[in-house]
C-alpha cells in the first residue's frame, strides 16, 4: 500500500515518449486520518494500491489534451489491466 498526503487521481499521465505514455494507476483509494508524529495533530492522508505502466497509444496525438481525452475513454480498461497484473504477480502462487 502506498501512502500520501495528497489525494491521488485514479490515473495520472506522467510521461509521453515514442507513442507510449507512462501512467500511474491508483485503486483501493482510502482516506485515512493519521496523527502527525511531530505535532500530535490529526491530518488527512490517503492509502492506495499503485501500478506504474506504459500504455501504447493507438495513434499519433498532436497535443497532451488529445492524449488525455483518449485516456479518459479507456480509463476503465487501463485500471482493470493494472489491477489484474497486480493480482497476477503478487507472488502468492510461488512455491519454494
Amino acid at each position: 500500500m502506498t501512502n500520501s498526503d495528497t489525494e491521488p487521481e485514479v490515473m495520472f499521465l506522467d510521461y509521453v515518449k515514442d507513442g507510449k505514455c507512462r501512467l500511474l494507476v491508483h485503486w483501493n483509494i482510502k482516506e485515512v486520518t493519521k496523527e502527525d508524529p511531530m505535532t500530535g495533530q490529526l491530518r488527512t492522508s490517503w492509502e492506495y494500491s499503485e501500478r506504474v505502466i506504459w500504455w501504447i497509444l493507438p495513434q499519433k496525438y498532436d497535443t497532451l489534451e488529445g492524449i488525455r481525452a483518449y485516456l479518459v475513454t479507456v480509463q476503465d480498461e487501463i485500471v482493470n489491466w493494472a489491477t489484474a497484473t497486480d493480482n497476477a504477480f503478487d507472488g502468492t502462487d510461488c512455491k519454494s
